[in-house]
C-alpha cells in the first residue's frame, strides 16, 4: 500500500468498513477457532479445563462494550474477571480494579489481531472477508 496515494473515503464508507470489521471480529470471537485462530498463553493453559471452557463461553458471550474497552468500535478487545475456587471459576465483565479496592481474583484480557494471509503483516483491508486472518489471543492480565 502506497501511503502517499491513499484516496480519502466518505463517512458512509468509513462506517461501512468499521461495521464489517466489527462483524468479522464478532464472528471470530463467537465462533472461536473456527473462523480464525485461537492462541492461549501459558497462564490460561495452566487453568483447570473446566475454567478454560467457561472462560471461552464468557468471551463468546461478551457484550460489555464501552469506550474504554472498545474505543474504535470494532469489538477487538475485552477484559473478564474470574472469582471462585479452581475448577469452578465464575467469569464476569464486572470487577473492581482500583487502587482503593484492588481486585482479588483472576483478570483476563482477550484481543483480536488481524493479519494478512501471510500471517506476517497486518491486513491492509481488515473489513474484507477472506483477505485476512483473525487471531484471538487470551491471556492473564499479569502476562501482558
Amino acid at each position: 500500500m502506497n501511503i502517499e496515494r491513499v484516496e480519502p473515503i466518505s463517512p458512509a464508507e468509513a462506517a461501512r468498513r468499521k461495521s464489517e470489521a466489527c462483524r468479522l471480529n464478532d464472528l471470530a470471537r463467537t465462533e472461536m477457532g473456527e473462523t480464525g485462530r485461537l492462541v492461549a498463553t501459558q497462564g490460561i493453559m495452566a487453568l483447570e479445563f473446566s475454567d478454560r471452557r467457561t472462560l471461552c463461553r464468557a468471551i463468546e458471550a461478551f457484550a460489555s462494550w464501552d469506550d474504554g474497552d472498545d474505543p474504535y468500535g470494532v469489538h477487538d478487545f475485552g477484559c473478564l474477571y474470574g472469582t471462585g475456587p479452581s475448577g469452578d471459576i465464575a467469569w464476569s465483565a464486572e470487577g473492581t480494579d482500583t487502587e482503593e479496592d484492588p481486585f482479588v481474583g483472576i483478570k483476563v484480557f482477550w484481543k483480536i489481531d488481524v493479519y494478512a494471509k501471510d500471517m506476517v503483516h497486518g491486513a491492509e483491508r481488515p473489513w474484507v472477508e477472506g483477505e485476512s486472518v483473525r487471531v484471538l489471543t487470551i491471556m492473564l492480565a499479569s502476562e501482558y
